[in-house]
């Protein structure tokens, strides 16, 4: 199943000092049908809108503001996980109308 993301990003959650990946399904795609088929390495976000999925899995990472070696390595296992079922296709979205 391909689904369009936009918005896509790592966001840090200070309470619990991780990091995550997070993400806006496509306007274009009904959020409530797909949040159901959601691959295994995503969950829906609701507390951050109708569209929003993050990653499932997050990392710990102590220095967001300036990360360190440590906490860059972390983010970048995080990415290989999620890779198996993210993949990049450049593109824009446009309206119907």
């Amino acid at each position: 199943m391909f689904v369009p993301l936009k918005n896509c990003r790592y966001m840090f959650d200070a309470a619990s000092g991780t990091a995550h990946f997070s993400a806006n399904l496509s306007d274009d795609w009904l959020a409530t049908r797909i949040m159901r088929r959601l691959p295994e390495a995503f969950i829906p976000a609701p507390d951050a809108g109708k569209s929003a999925i993050r990653s499932r899995e997050s990392v710990h990472c102590l220095h967001p503001g300036n990360p360190s070696s440590a906490d860059l390595q972390r983010l970048a296992e995080l990415h290989l996980q999620l890779r198996r079922d993210l993949y990049y296709i450049n593109g824009t979205e446009h309206s119907g109308t």
